[in-house]
């Protein structure tokens, strides 16, 4: 059942909504961050946040980030070539790009419509989900769509968020270092419990520290795998183009209309595209609307900073890395994990097999923590009259478990519930984003032209 929905609706349904939703974003907002990259990148040089004991924008960025350097960059994309060929990576690099504005759209809504309460900020995607659709005369369907995403968000946090990043930690590990996937556990549900107990102020400054230094060691080490194999590079490219339009050649104009939506390439590039860096999901919105930052289109604009980073160079990155030594690592299929660590000890010898080690504890342990603040959102929005404390009490052991288990159990069919929760989460993310289009239009014009005023341009 789970694996009809994945193939026929959301596997269908999520290309259509993304790919398109994100080119129309993009063509309606000018596609600003081409021409004007400097505007974009300097909310990363606001380091201090605006009143005391609030969050910057670039520590915000880097709790999202926590969210999507994930495991995904180093299992999903071995994944999506694994299950969907070389030319998933095609789709999942151009729905990376068209999302990059959803993943504008979506921040600048949630701090748009984000609530102080008891002077904190609280805001994310189901504020805005029912905001919008309650100014469209739905008050009810609003609050149901709310709930449903905070709900669906919830158990992706569990799925997605934990037992799958934790299961490729412990792969990793295991496979390497020869460690006890109980132990690799119980260490990740303690880490988990001790940080996520702490707040949005423990949270974010554990991935304030760790997001930066993982993902410049990731990007050094990648980086000179491609340097040696540079040569092969071109191959590469090829490769995937053509795999990623090889669509069937029977059937007419109708048949490869429905080779297209069907493409095994199509479906797993997009959906491990967007388990890598969630645009147009609705998740980032959580962290971002923690920022303390003046303007929703800065903090957008991290948005956008936050799919390159995630998809357009790392994910980019590590496909090539795998692809240039796929005649000696597609042997390990299924095992995501050892197909990626043998990658680069097929470039840069055993040592690195260590080091890529490392990089997977990193990855995992940032989104772990990150998907327990998201976890502890959206079970905050659906229990509104509960203590914080009591929520966080019952929350905190639950996750901790699913650590545990996601260490020690067969991941194959939270995948499917991670996909199905992802695809649910876009599709009415992606609804809601469409009908407050004109809020993002205004804010970006509003934006921009205060800079034109100020700067006397």
């Amino acid at each position: 059942m789970l694996e009809f929905l994945n193939r026929y609706v959301t596997g269908v349904l999520v290309p259509l909504m993304l790919i398109p939703s994100g080119i129309f974003f993009a063509v309606k907002l000018n596609f600003f961050w081409f021409r004007h990259p400097a505007a974009v990148l300097r909310p990363l040089l606001s380091g201090k946040p605006r009143t005391p004991g609030g969050i910057s924008p670039r520590r915000a960025l880097c709790l999202a980030l926590a969210g999507t350097l994930g495991v995904g960059n180093i299992v999903g994309v071995s994944a999506a070539i694994n299950l969907g060929g070389p030319g998933a990576i095609f789709w999942m690099w151009i729905s990376a790009v068209a999302a990059s504005a959803l993943k504008y759209a979506e921040t600048v809504l949630a701090l748009r419509h984000r609530r102080t309460v008891d002077g904190k900020s609280e805001g994310g995607t189901p504020y805005y989900i029912k905001d919008i659709l309650s100014s469209r005369g739905l008050p009810r369907a609003g609050a149901a769509a709310a709930a449903a995403f905070a709900a669906l968000c919830l158990v992706n946090s569990l799925s997605m968020g934990c037992v799958v990043q934790v299961n490729a930690v412990a792969g990793a590990l295991e496979g390497v270092l020869g460690i006890s996937r109980l132990i690799i556990g119980a260490a990740v549900a303690v880490l988990a419990a001790a940080v996520c107990t702490g707040g949005l102020s423990r949270i974010s400054s554990f991935t304030a520290r760790l997001v930066p230094l993982m993902s410049l060691g990731f990007f050094v080490m990648s980086a000179a795998v491609l340097i040696l194999r540079a040569a092969d590079l071109p191959i590469v490219i090829r490769l995937v183009v053509t795999d990623a339009f090889d669509f069937g050649s029977s059937g007419g104009i109708l048949g490869g209309i429905s080779g297209f939506l069907l493409s095994r390439s199509l479906r797993y590039g997009t959906m491990r595209g967007l388990i890598t860096n969630e645009a147009g999901a609705g998740t980032s919105p959580l962290a971002h609307s923690s920022s303390d930052v003046s303007s929703p289109a800065e903090q957008g604009f991290l948005g956008i900073v936050e799919v390159i980073v995630d998809t357009v160079i790392l994910c980019a990155m590590t496909a090539a890395v795998i692809l240039v030594s796929y005649d000696k690592v597609f042997v390990w299929g299924d095992n995501s994990v050892m197909m990626t660590i043998s990658s680069y000890s097929a470039v840069l010898g055993t040592w690195s097999n260590y080091a890529v080690c490392i990089a997977v504890l990193m990855f995992g342990a940032a989104t772990v923590i990150c998907q327990s603040y998201y976890g502890l959102e959206c079970l905050a929005y659906l229990t509104p009259h509960a203590d914080r404390r009591l929520t966080r009490l019952c929350f905190v052991p639950v996750f901790s478990a699913c650590a545990l288990a996601g260490a020690i159990i067969s991941p194959g069919s939270v995948w499917g519930v991670a996909d199905l929760s992802m695809g649910l989460m876009t599709v009415i993310n992606v609804t809601v984003l469409l009908l407050g289009n004109r809020e993002v239009t205004e804010e970006t014009r509003a934006y921009f032209g205060e800079k034109k005023r100020i700067h006397g341009e």
